[in-house]
């Protein structure tokens, strides 16, 4: 739980501003290849996010639907 705040006080604004770039790749990407890289990345993050909301129900039935 500490290690949480942490991460959270050191870079606050750090995982929605990846998902955000991330999202543009995703749409910005002529190779359908690299693209679908993006969107795996897109939900990792997404996950990552939940995860350190303390919402693990959330990013464990979020990985599970849709990396599997």
């Amino acid at each position: 739980m500490k290690r949480t705040k942490l991460i959270l006080e050191l870079y606050p604004h750090h995982f929605p501003l990846s998902l955000i770039l991330e999202i543009l790749r995703v749409v910005l990407f002529t190779n359908p290849i690299y693209s679908t890289f993006s969107l795996g990345l897109v939900l990792v993050c997404i996950s990552l996010f939940c995860i350190l909301s303390n919402f693990h129900f959330a990013a464990t039935a979020q990985l599970l639907m849709w990396e599997l």
